[in-house]
């Protein structure tokens, strides 16, 4: 079953209740949003489908999405206009696209993750997002939250939200090649960094404790 427009939008919503959590410096409750909202993915068949199948329908298309991903500028006015198809408002899209985009090179290495390597790449982040859930609602269940003052667990688990948000709405029927495959290797590009140093960051406090 493709992703349906309140998935996509309860995805949207994720993001906006962990970034002001962040933003409130109440960490504590952003490793709660968090621990919820990668759950919430994991079991959310839909999300893993669409992008799968995005993946492999758009692979004829991996020459115009690496040039794309060369074009930072008309990538991101490409992913504006697909949240605008969708109806989101700005407000809640311009801080997915901060968050998604700032400060990142998306484009380095995206040719490797053509073809059958995007597909398996997806994978690893659906099994490691896994792990980073388990770590992060444990943290959450803690009375006073042992890792929950380290800013960069929760700012780092909001990026990974937002990632998961463009994926979901290219994924779906609101964006046409090449933009869903280019979409598709810069958050995975990005989640395969971000998730394992959620994970490593969290399992190296605790061994300090």
């Amino acid at each position: 079953m493709p992703l349906q427009r309140h998935e996509l939008q309860n995805i949207i919503d994720g993001h906006r209740r962990a970034r002001a959590a962040v933003e409130a410096g109440n960490l504590l409750q952003a490793a709660k949003v968090l621990c919820e909202e990668f759950n919430a993915l994991l079991i959310m068949p839909s999300f893993w489908n669409s992008v799968q199948d995005a993946a492999e329908k758009g692979q004829q298309h991996t020459t115009d999405a690496v040039a794309l991903l060369n074009e930072v500028t008309a990538f991101i006015d490409a992913e504006r206009d697909v949240f605008k198809k969708l109806g989101t408002p700005e407000a809640q899209w311009g801080p997915i696209l901060k968050d998604a985009f700032s400060g990142r090179d998306r484009s380095v290495d995206a040719a490797m993750l053509a073809s059958a390597h995007l597909v398996i790449e997806l994978k690893a982040f659906r099994r490691d997002l896994k792990d980073a859930r388990d770590l992060i609602c444990d943290e959450s269940n803690q009375s006073q939250g042992r890792f929950a003052s380290e800013w960069i667990v929760s700012e780092t688990g909001v990026r990974v939200l937002a990632d998961a948000a463009a994926l979901a709405v290219n994924a779906s029927l609101f964006a046409l090649p090449p933009l869903p495959l280019a979409s598709i290797f810069s958050a995975i590009r990005a989640v395969r960094q971000d998730v394992p140093a959620i994970i490593n960051l969290i399992k190296s406090l605790a061994r300090r404790k």
